[in-house]
């Protein structure tokens, strides 16, 4: 067998035993067995919610499942999502961060992938004390900056603009225009795929979808009433995020059962 085999088996048997002593020490719950190093990552196909819908149908609404060697609790179930989420809120306050996220969010000083550490209560309290006055300074700055120079101030100027004055980092304003760059990507293409298929499923709207499009090519391409209730229809109808964003512990205990 040789050296190099004896170490994968044993790495294999220490992979195994290490999970197994997780599962009884957490109480986990019933899950798909995974593989040791990779998890269930080889059973998750391309659509990955349909996955967890077809494993909830047998393991029940509440699931462990390990993606590579993370753990990860998935809730398939609308009223046990709210239970976690509204009233177990701030044992899942953080948010799992991979390396690549770290580093592109600036390991957490945005929005979306922020901890809730002492710099995000911060953040809130400061807004609190701020109120009116943090508000209407910047739509008097705005104003101003319209009034002379005739052009609108957009988001990045206004960043630019507070950040001295409200000791706003270089890296905190890099992960807010990232958050605002990356949550307008997902939602805009499943937004449109979305409204690709009702019009497939209702031939009558997409005729007259048509028709309209057929009328206005030519001028100014600015869609009407019509087209915006198409749009606003489609996205009432539809999720554009089948998946709510993770949560992590803040603690070292799960939720009770």
């Amino acid at each position: 067998m040789g050296v190099v085999g004896g170490i994968v088996i044993l790495a294999v048997m220490v992979a195994v035993v290490y999970k197994l002593v997780q599962w009884k020490r957490y109480r986990l719950p019933p899950g798909p067995r995974g593989l040791p190093i990779v998890g269930n990552l080889l059973d998750i196909g391309a659509v990955r919610f349909r996955c967890f819908s077809e494993w909830s149908k047998q393991y029940g609404p509440i699931m462990s499942m390990w993606f590579g060697s993370t753990l990860n609790v998935i809730v398939c179930n609308t009223e046990l999502a709210k239970e976690v989420l509204k009233e177990h809120d701030q044992q899942l306050a953080d948010r799992p961060r991979s390396r690549s996220a770290e580093k592109f969010y600036r390991n957490g000083q945005d929005l979306i992938w922020a901890d809730n550490d002492g710099g995000w209560m911060a953040c809130v309290v400061g807004s609190a004390m701020l109120g009116d006055r943090l508000t209407k300074s910047i739509m008097k700055e705005h104003t101003l900056a319209r009034q002379k120079s005739g052009a609108k101030q957009h988001f990045v100027d206004a960043l630019l603009t507070l950040q001295e004055k409200y000791d706003l980092s270089e890296d905190v304003i890099i992960g807010i225009l990232c958050d605002m760059i990356t949550a307008g990507i997902d939602t805009i293409a499943i937004t449109l795929e979305w409204a690709m298929t009702e019009l497939v499923h209702n031939p009558r709207v997409q005729q007259k979808a048509q028709e309209e499009l057929d009328r206005v090519i030519g001028k100014d391409r600015v869609l009407n009433e019509t087209g915006h209730f198409f749009l606003f229809t489609a996205s009432r109808t539809s999720n554009s995020l089948p998946e709510t964003s993770p949560n992590a512990l803040s603690g070292t205990e799960l939720l009770p059962a």
